[in-house]
């Protein structure tokens, strides 16, 4: 069997992504974000508790390929206990989000937040890499590494112009899926992708706190995020990915609401 490699094209700068129907979109979900910011339990791990309501309400994989996560829970105890420590690693992250959003986001601060959600995290690669080996023995390869380092003054450019315009939502989405496709790090891009886009909302004002759960929303998901993302390079299209964050707002509002999941 020939194992192929597909290189992944460098993402499309947001400037492209911003067309009337993607805007109307985005500005949707900044509402849809505001109101969930009205809603959230500030007593607790926002992380931890996206897991646990999951686990509970054995959320299926209807209609964007949530996991059911009981069912782990039930067969194999140990790993989702795993599961729930790592969810518990990335809330260290929480709390910094309001003193990196007030100042001018540097190389040396995405340094510091990378390594809250990995303790291999912060240092750049220097090799090219690769995703696992699917079924039938294809990999993927991210974006050259000597592009990488011009790919993160783009993405710090990005979130510091946060809040000077009205795409909030597609600034953030960009941010992480551009942090994704560069996959500048040893250990933790994915965390800190989904770091970054609570920065963004965070520095644009739509929330100064953590705001939504996505590590364990995308872990939840079973591999739909990973072809959202890739929809997004290959193809230049934000709409699954859209539609997959207004899930998961509309299912983290269900959390913090401490209502049940209704199939």
């Amino acid at each position: 069997m020939t194992r192929s490699i597909i290189q992944i094209p460098l993402l499309k700068p947001l400037s492209f992504f911003c067309t009337d129907e993607n805007l109307a979109q985005g500005e949707r979900l900044d509402d849809s974000l505001r109101d969930l910011s009205q809603c959230r339990d500030l007593g607790s791990s926002v992380e931890v508790s996206m897991c646990e309501w999951l686990i509970v309400n054995g959320v299926q994989t209807e209609p964007y390929g949530w996991s059911i996560l009981a069912n782990q829970a039930r067969s194999n105890p140990r790993a989702m206990n795993t599961t729930l420590m790592r969810r518990q690693l990335f809330t260290k992250a929480e709390r910094t989000v309001p003193r990196f959003a007030a100042n001018v986001f540097d190389q040396a601060e995405l340094v510091q937040c990378a390594r809250l959600t990995s303790h291999r995290s912060g240092a750049f690669r220097k090799a090219d890499i690769f995703t696992q080996p699917d079924r039938d023995g294809a990999r993927i390869r991210f974006i050259a590494r000597n592009k990488v380092r011009v790919r993160i003054e783009e993405i710090l450019r990005t979130i510091n112009e946060s809040g000077c315009d009205q795409q909030t939502s597609l600034r953030a989405i960009w941010v992480m899926l551009a942090f994704l496709n560069c996959h500048p790090y040893v250990d933790g891009n994915g965390r800190t992708s989904k770091y970054l886009f609570n920065l963004v909302l965070a520095k644009s004002g739509i929330s100064n706190e953590y705001l939504l759960p996505l590590s364990t929303i995308t872990l939840g998901s079973q591999g739909f995020f990973a072809i959202c993302a890739r929809r997004a390079e290959v193809q230049d299209s934000f709409d699954m990915i859209l539609k997959f964050l207004a899930t998961a707002i509309a299912l983290t509002k269900l959390c913090f609401e401490k209502k049940p999941y209704v199939f």
